[in-house]
């Protein structure tokens, strides 16, 4: 079966236009946002403007602030990246029905979760992602606007069909 298409995105460094127009250019219905409070310096990307922005470009949007990263275990992201994966993978399974809400949505919709960091691999959303695809076959791609280096703008397979010296997969 061909996995189903999924992105993430990061909108740090972002314009909330160019963030809803990239999304929309590459066919996403409907952004989950998997902040644990959905709130910004920026003001265009706190939750109901975010919101408003998004609807205005024809996605809709979610929020989802239980699949966030709690204060409590987000210092483990940047010095001990394998207790934050275990802190986090462990809350997930706490929240395994809004995940499978989640997962059901991406059957149907095409889906992105979105975060404030830039770089995937240095968010949670990385592990929302992997966690997913390894429920139902989606395939995701993490998207980075405003930015020539497209290298992580390939399909992701779950970490236990993933070659192990690989992130990625080759775009089909």
């Amino acid at each position: 079966m061909t996995p189903r298409r999924a992105f993430t995105i990061g909108y740090q460094g972002a314009d909330p236009d160019d963030l809803a127009a990239e999304l929309r250019r590459q066919g996403v219905s409907v952004v989950v946002d998997t902040r644990l409070h959905p709130t910004s310096r920026r003001p265009g990307f706190r939750r109901e403007a975010l919101r408003a922005t998004l609807e205005a470009h024809g996605v809709d949007y979610r929020s989802e602030p239980s699949l966030g990263v709690p204060k409590n275990i987000r210092p483990l992201a940047a010095k001990r990246q394998a207790l934050f994966r275990a802190a986090y993978e462990a809350l997930l399974r706490r929240v395994a029905e809004t995940v499978d809400e989640i997962v059901q949505l991406a059957r149907r919709e095409t889906v992105a979760l979105l975060c404030f960091e830039f770089e995937a691999r240095e968010c949670h959303r990385l592990i929302l992602a992997e966690t997913m695809a390894g429920t139902t076959p989606l395939a995701f791609t993490h998207l980075r606007l405003g930015r020539s280096d497209d290298t992580d703008d390939e399909p992701t397979l779950p970490a236990m069909m993933r070659p192990q010296k690989q992130d990625q997969i080759a775009a089909g």
